[in-house]
């Protein structure tokens, strides 16, 4: 995974994202390949492929989507360990990445087209 995050942090360098909006990215980036990896291919442990696009929307944003071939699996569907409110004690231990993703996107979204998942996260410069 780390070659796949430093060729993402080179390009968002290149396309003149500072160091905080990449760190959102990357952080984003490695919860959706973790959750690949831990639900989407359940019965074909060994060959995990997916696919990463990288699209500028305008000067400020750009669109990152994630596609595997796996079964069925929305990442947003997943019961998060607690609300902030909560008592941290009664926190389910682990499922707090997608809740992370989907407040350091702009916007999120999941779809199933062609038998393939897609993760589709918007970001901005900011």
């Amino acid at each position: 995974m780390s070659d796949i995050t430093n060729r993402v942090m080179v390009y968002l360098a290149g396309q003149g994202y500072d160091e905080p909006a990449i760190d959102k990215v990357i952080l984003c980036l490695d919860e959706l390949i973790s959750n690949i990896h831990k639900y989407g291919y359940l019965t074909s442990p060994d060959n995990k492929p997916f696919q990463l696009s990288i699209n500028p929307d305008d000067n400020n944003h750009f669109t990152l989507t994630l596609s595997d071939d796996s079964h069925q699996f929305d990442p947003f569907l997943i019961d998060y360990a607690g609300e902030p409110e909560d008592d941290i004690e009664n926190w389910q231990i682990g499922r707090l990445g997608m809740k992370l993703v989907k407040s350091m996107s702009n916007s999120h979204e999941y779809k199933r087209e062609s038998n393939k998942n897609l993760v589709i996260l918007q970001f901005s410069r900011e």
